[in-house]
């Protein structure tokens, strides 16, 4: 796999999985979409990099999503590589 793709969020400030970690999606050029269960989009970011641009459980308006399963559709794209992962994500609270 090119990139690891953390299971769960939990924004509660511990310091610990506050926000989505995505690891080494920084080596590549990519597209973030989560959406909720009925297909609304909650977040999306072009060049997601865990550090100023990462998910941190909340909406596009700031407002803290309720607790429950997401889903996720991230795009790589490179000079070779033109990847579609799709899964899911558990935000705890």
């Amino acid at each position: 796999k090119l990139i690891e793709i953390s299971k769960a969020v939990t924004p509660d400030g511990n310091g610990i999985n506050d926000f989505w970690f995505l690891k080494n999606i920084e080596r590549y050029s990519n597209e973030v979409l989560i959406v909720d269960r009925w297909g609304n989009e909650v977040y999306s970011a072009a060049d997601y990099n865990n550090e100023n641009i990462a998910w941190n459980g909340r909406n596009a308006y700031g407002k803290v999503l309720p607790a429950g399963t997401y889903f996720y559709v991230i795009r790589l794209h490179g000079e070779k590589i033109n990847v579609v992962e799709k899964g899911f994500v558990e935000l705890v609270d």
